[in-house]
C-alpha cells in the first residue's frame, strides 16, 4: 500500500483502505519484521472499523501482542475471541494460544485449564495436546 499509494505511515492512513488491503499490508509488515506498523494495521481492523474482523485478524494480532511482551493485550484479544460463537477447532486453537501464555507467565494453573479445554474441544490438537503433557 505505503508503494501504491506513497503512504509512509500506514496505520495513519488505514481507514482509507478496504479491509482486504489492510490485512494484506500488516502481513507483508510482519514478513518485513515491521511489527509495530502490523500492529498498528491489525488494531484498526478489529477495533477502529464498524466490520467483524477475521478470526486470523484477531489471532495474528494476539500473537504479536505476545511476542513483543504485551502478555495481558494477547490475552485480552484471544479472550474476546473465544467469548464469541467461534467454530470449536478456532477455540481450541485461542485455548492451546491462551495456555501458552499462562504457562510462560508461570501460571500452570490456567496453563492447565486452558490446554485440557483446548483438547476438549478438539481432541486432535496435538501442539496442546504436548504441552500439557510438558506441564503434567
Amino acid at each position: 500500500i505505503s508503494q501504491k499509494y506513497g503512504y509512509e505511515d500506514l496505520g495513519v492512513y488505514a481507514n482509507q483502505f478496504d479491509d482486504w488491503e489492510v490485512e494484506t499490508a500488516a502481513w507483508y509488515c510482519v514478513k518485513k519484521y515491521q511489527f509495530l506498523d502490523a500492529v498498528r494495521l491489525y488494531e484498526n481492523l478489529c477495533f477502529e472499523r464498524n466490520t467483524k474482523p477475521s478470526y486470523y485478524t484477531q489471532i495474528n494480532l494476539g500473537s504479536l501482542y505476545y511476542a513483543m511482551g504485551e502478555e495481558e493485550k494477547a490475552l485480552k484479544v484471544y479472550g474476546d475471541l473465544v467469548s464469541k460463537n467461534v467454530d470449536d477447532n478456532i477455540a481450541s486453537e485461542v485455548h492451546y494460544r491462551i495456555g501458552c501464555i499462562h504457562f510462560d507467565m508461570k501460571d500452570k494453573k490456567n496453563a492447565l485449564l486452558s490446554l485440557n479445554y483446548s483438547v476438549k474441544l478438539n481432541p486432535d490438537n496435538h501442539k496442546a495436546r504436548l504441552l500439557l503433557k510438558q506441564i503434567k
